[in-house]
């Protein structure tokens, strides 16, 4: 008769075993990572900034397009509230 210590024994020598058994290292590393991750994006209040990657990237102001009032085109100011990088953009229709 088999004992739980020959059949532990046996397992081991199964690849899949192996990684059966780091799982829940791994989950935990995961998990970890994660909380990480959200903690990181909590504070994210617009885009990812162009200039220095952080999600504080929004519109500050809109303005009619220059010469073009007439077909109702604008354009978005856009200022980072980490580097304090702007930009315009067109406003999507």
């Amino acid at each position: 008769m088999l004992s739980i210590q020959d059949l532990l024994a046996l397992l081991d020598h199964w690849p899949l075993w192996k990684r059966i058994k780091e799982s829940p290292d791994r989950l935990d590393a995961l998990e970890k990572l994660i909380a990480d991750l959200e903690a990181k994006l909590a504070p994210a209040t617009g885009e990812v900034c162009p200039k220095c990657r952080t999600p504080t990237f929004h519109v500050v102001s809109n303005r009619p397009m220059p010469n073009l009032e007439w077909s109702g085109k604008s354009l978005d100011t856009w200022r980072c509230d980490t580097c304090g990088h702007t930009m315009e953009k067109r406003h999507p229709d």
